[in-house]
């Protein structure tokens, strides 16, 4: 294992394709509304959003840019990172802003793009 934990701003490209669970909250909602429509996010009542998730792909080759890292002690469900960048779908880049759990994080299989 090698441990890396990239400083904000830092650029990474998917060397790999990865799948993660995109969390149905108001802060995926570009990302969700790209992959998961329909229903849009903001249509899907706030109750039913809780605990609610799809499984996302990201192609190798999209671009993401760390923007949030949040690590709370002791509370590892709101442990996570928050990514600006540019992801390929249905044949357009597309520019989004997301975030995903520390534990999908970690799978992720990329460069340091300089």
């Amino acid at each position: 294992m090698e441990m890396f934990i990239p400083p904000l701003g830092t650029k990474i490209r998917l060397l790999k394709d990865w799948d993660f669970k995109l969390h149905c909250e108001p802060r995926n909602a570009r990302l969700w509304d790209l992959f998961h429509y329909p229903p849009s996010l903001m249509s899907i009542p706030i109750g039913h959003r809780r605990n609610n998730w799809h499984y996302t792909h990201l192609q190798q080759g999209d671009t993401l840019t760390v923007d949030r890292i949040y690590i709370r002690h002791g509370q590892t469900m709101f442990n996570s990172v928050t990514f600006k960048g540019e992801v390929l779908h249905a044949g357009n880049y597309h520019r989004v802003r997301f975030w995903a759990s520390l534990e999908d994080v970690n799978n992720i299989n990329g460069e340091v793009v300089t």
